[in-house]
């Protein structure tokens, strides 16, 4: 019974593969990271592996906004889910670890030839990331409204606490990744 439940919550943790990937994204340049994209005048620069993608605006056909819970391991908990008990499936259930939910911002970018997929663990520009894109003409679909609540709850702590409450809804109504899976700070 007990190696049923570890291997049932061990895929519910992994079950969302995603082609996505993970970076941070800067409007300034203060780069704190070797993966990250930095949003210019006129182009895009995405560092990815120690290369170098450039992405002028006129490529860009449109940009999609969404978003995903996944559940933060800070380095303190050996990384294997199926042998937590987790707090945070559902609201007001305890267990024995308290396992952190952080949320972050899809960006898919269209072009004409291709569309690329990222997941942005970095919420503190963009609000002034997706201002920056609407003001150079590129379409931005934001169809939860995330701008408009990043604006709303400008301090992390109270945004996520608002998440809290109510993400597992529009994650279920949307069909959002809920958790995605695990983000581990090595």
């Amino acid at each position: 019974m007990k190696n049923k439940v570890s291997k049932q919550v061990n895929e519910y943790v992994n079950y969302f593969s995603t082609k996505r990937v993970i970076i941070k994204p800067f409007l300034k340049c203060q780069i704190d990271t070797t993966n990250y994209m930095l949003f210019k005048q006129n182009e895009i620069e995405i560092h990815y592996d120690d290369n170098l993608y450039t992405i002028n605006h006129e490529q860009i056909n449109a940009v999609i906004l969404s978003m995903c819970s996944r559940l933060y391991n800070p380095g303190i908990i050996e990384n294997n889910p199926a042998k937590w008990v987790v707090k945070r499936f559902t609201t007001g259930s305890i267990g024995t670890v308290m396992q952190p939910v952080i949320y972050n911002v899809d960006i898919d970018i269209l072009c004409k030839d291709k569309a690329l997929q990222f997941e942005c663990t970095n919420l503190d520009e963009m609000s002034e990331i997706i201002t920056h894109l609407k003001n150079t003409g590129i379409i931005v679909q934001d169809s939860l409204g995330i701008e408009k609540l990043l604006k709303v709850y400008k301090d992390k702590y109270e945004l996520f606490k608002y998440l809290d409450r109510t993400f597992p809804k529009l994650a279920k109504k949307e069909n959002l990744d809920n958790p995605r899976g695990v983000l581990t700070n090595k």
